[in-house]
């Protein structure tokens, strides 16, 4: 490569670590010995590329009704301490899962819960008045609008009563004789009836998304291997959890976090997806790549392969999206 070429890879590859990043306080030459990059010589002017940054953990303190607490927010700007460099690595992708759940309701405990709001929050009662009050007028109006709900459907006053038999008839009976049954099965074979459930698939949860990434890794020569082992290294360190010093050895102290992206050239990368602050949950690093051990002269293997798992520290929200308009 000429040796022009050489010298604008390494001052554009400088500027493009450094610009839009955090970078440590102090010199230039401390700056260089706090990132790790393999290949040595990744960066040119167009070079997508891998960028991890290790960051100190900050408590996210606790939830209220106005903060949502969480160490995002603390550590999206937090400066790193280590950065690393590496290709960015093949069958890379983003899956954003949200739970839902079947849930059953049938028209009992449908009225139930209607008397239940109507106990804590009676109507022409603004709050106002005393606590005891509230509760004596909710009960009263609920039992009314109960009475009121199963006139309506007088002309299923006899199944709800079999029903009714049949919930309590299985709860004496797996009190018992330890059976397992319920009150749709009795109904079921006395009268090839059950009860309505009204199934619903319904929200019920958020879910924390988890990210792979694996490198095969073959040093070129001794400058290269001695990055690569102080990379491994500083993963496995950072990732690993602290034991407080002193007279407090038996707590532990949460393990760096981490802050990663895809980067072209000294930006995000326009297209490809973001992520969140993340916990690096696994490091594995085999160091018998083809499946044969093999070393150079100095007993740096050959070909490894360095597979990474990170898990980001809270859920992705709407609210991410319409506030930033980044894809997540």
């Amino acid at each position: 490569m000429p040796l022009g070429l050489i010298k604008k890879g390494l001052k554009f590859g400088k500027n493009a670590l450094f610009n839009g990043l955090s970078t440590p306080s102090g010199s230039s030459d401390q700056a260089n010995n706090y990132i790790l990059r393999y290949p040595y010589d990744i960066m040119d002017a167009e070079t997508d590329y891998f960028l991890i940054e290790a960051l100190e953990y900050k408590a996210g303190g606790t939830p209220s009704f106005s903060s949502g607490g969480g160490a995002f927010n603390k550590l999206k700007s937090a400066k790193s301490e280590r950065n690393f460099i590496l290709p960015v690595p093949n069958g890379i992708g983003s899956k954003n899962n949200v739970g839902w759940q079947g849930g059953n309701m049938n028209a009992l405990t449908g009225a139930a819960a209607g008397a239940v709001d109507t106990v804590l929050d009676p109507d022409g009662l603004d709050g106002s008045e005393n606590l005891f009050k509230t509760f004596a007028d909710g009960v009263t109006q609920a039992g009314t609008k109960l009475q009121q709900d199963l006139t309506k459907a007088s002309s299923d006053t006899t199944r709800i009563r079999e029903y009714v038999k049949a919930k309590t008839a299985s709860a004496v009976i797996n009190a018992a004789v330890g059976s397992n049954i319920n009150a749709n099965q009795i109904m079921a074979r006395q009268s090839g009836q059950i009860i309505n459930q009204n199934l619903e698939l319904l929200f019920n949860s958020v879910s924390l998304r988890p990210f792979g990434f694996r490198w095969d890794i073959s040093p070129r020569d001794k400058k290269e291997a001695k990055v690569v082992k102080e990379m491994f290294l500083q993963l496995k360190m950072r990732s690993a959890p602290k034991r407080l010093k002193g007279g407090e050895m038996a707590f532990l102290s949460t393990p760096d976090v981490f802050r990663i992206s895809y980067r072209k050239g000294g930006n995000v990368h326009p297209f490809l997806n973001k992520f969140k602050i993340c916990a690096l949950t696994s490091v594995g690093v085999n160091y018998t790549g083809s499946g044969q051990y093999s070393t150079y002269a100095d007993g740096t293997p050959v070909h490894m392969k360095l597979d990474l798992a990170f898990t980001e520290l809270e859920p992705i929200y709407r609210d991410d999206y319409e506030e930033s308009y980044i894809d997540f």
